[in-house]
């Protein structure tokens, strides 16, 4: 479920008309609370009748409905414990004598609730009037309609209001509101406005990402077969500034449990998030039909190159954050997710792709083998099958020098395993910083930078 939260104006007069509304809401979300709690076999239809015998009710039908719909969630959430409406804080603050007793019940007061139904346009007391007039109308009666102007709308926000708009007229999706005298929220199933939606993809487009923990490289590519395409796009993302902040934490000697600690974590968290919903956000541009990750199954070990690196990648590299939020996003925007064995993928690339920086010509050599796996074993449409994770191997299509071990000796070699065995065993550089790609292409790198938390995104033309 998503929820839209946004800030509103409205008069006096509404705004007392709205809080008369809230506490006959309120009162009977308490008092059916208090029964569900003294019997928690007690029907719907007992709810309804006792409900309407309160005294000093006047609220429609459908705010009553809600209301227990409220009380039955408030109660199921909080069965093993005693709720204070208002909160702990907010009764320690009465107690105390800081707030005085009209502040204490405004403050408590919860949003005045309406649950949606997908036949009734989406919710019967609201209509949604984005398209139009960037409002909302509020049908507190049958002749009496509420219109509330709604703020300056950011794109993405409109574009899905619009969508639920769309939909919820065609009686394909509800929304529920909770509405006060400061603010609206609009919540609803966020999956299924999307498995409405239908997106034409471009076929054998596929996006794909190279993870490691300070750059995530990511390449979009057009396939016509498993030798010629095209790059859309390609990039990096650096999140590597993070990773040192912390590391100077470290040197600093505080402690995990440091403020300053617990805070970068968190920094890095919530950038991974945001970096996930920014590649998704990319694939939906570029109409992407497949979106490919690395398969990383690792478990924390000694890589054998010192401290720094073993933290790096044991503790600090969030790849099951980043995998778990973009499989979700995939999910919910229909585009097929697949993950790729990585073997050899950065030494394949580098040799193959050099052209581009480490992690972007290892995300191609990733987005390759999706191609391979995509219409092998998900679509099944190729005659033969063909090995995935090595291309055929030959000379020609290898780029990089290797430094002047591009001879004679090297050239026996007839397989990716022995070539790779002997680069490794030689200790040849085949991976190139990305500072170097930086310094010797400045002109095929565009980058934009978050301020706030030192993340970078290069754009690779």
């Amino acid at each position: 479920m998503k929820t839209i939260k946004l800030p509103i104006t409205l008069s006096e007069e509404i705004k007392n008309i709205i809080l008369d509304l809230q506490r006959q809401q309120n009162n009977v979300i308490k008092y059916t609370y208090n029964r569900i709690k003294d019997n928690e076999k007690i029907t719907q239809k007992e709810l309804t009748k006792l409900v309407n015998s309160m005294n000093n009710i006047t609220i429609g039908s459908w705010l009553k409905q809600s209301a227990i719909t409220k009380a039955k969630y408030i109660f199921k959430s909080n069965k093993e414990s005693n709720i204070i409406f208002g909160g702990k804080y907010l009764f320690l603050q009465r107690i105390k004598n800081k707030i005085s007793k009209e502040e204490f019940k405004q403050k408590r007061l919860l949003p005045l609730y309406i649950e949606g139904e997908t036949l009734q346009k989406g919710n019967r007391l609201f209509k949604l009037n984005i398209i139009e007039n960037n409002s909302m109308i509020f049908k507190a009666s049958r002749n009496f309609h509420i219109h509330i102007q709604l703020p300056k709308l950011k794109k993405n926000i409109k574009s899905e209001l619009y969508t639920l708009q769309e939909l919820s007229e065609l009686k394909q999706i509800c929304y529920t509101i909770a509405l006060t005298t400061d603010y609206i929220c609009i919540t609803f199933d966020e999956a299924k406005l999307y498995s409405i939606i239908t997106r034409n993809f471009i076929k054998n487009r596929i996006i794909a990402l190279d993870l490691n923990p300070n750059y995530i490289g990511y390449s979009v590519i057009d396939w016509k077969d498993n030798d010629i395409h095209k790059v859309v796009t390609s990039g990096v993302i650096n999140i590597k500034q993070i990773n040192d902040k912390e590391f100077s934490f470290k040197k600093e000697r505080l402690d995990s449990s440091h403020p300053k600690r617990i805070k970068i974590n968190n920094q890095r968290k919530h950038e991974i998030c945001e970096i996930a919903n920014y590649l998704i956000k990319l694939a939906i541009h570029f109409k992407c039909e497949v979106f490919a990750i690395e398969d990383l199954v690792m478990e924390s070990k000694d890589s054998k190159n010192g401290k720094k690196s073993n933290k790096l990648v044991n503790n600090n590299w969030n790849r099951n954050l980043l995998y778990n939020v973009v499989k979700k996003r995939c999910n919910i925007h229909k585009i097929n997710f697949v993950t790729i064995k990585p073997d050899y993928s950065s030494f394949i690339g580098n040799l193959v792709y050099s052209d581009y920086p480490d992690m972007v010509a290892a995300s191609i050599e990733i987005n390759r083998r999706a191609y391979q796996f995509y219409h092998q074993y998900i679509v099944r449409d190729f005659s033969t099958s063909k090995n995935i994770i090595f291309p055929e191997f030959s000379w020609k299509i290898i780029k990089k020098p290797l430094e002047g071990f591009f001879n004679e000796d090297t050239r026996k070699y007839s397989s990716w395993i022995d070539l790779y065995k002997y680069v490794k065993k030689s200790k040849v550089r085949y991976r190139f910083s990305f500072s170097d790609y930086l310094q010797q292409c400045t002109e095929k790198v565009f980058q934009t930078k978050t301020i706030k938390y030192k993340v970078v995104f290069y754009t690779i033309l």
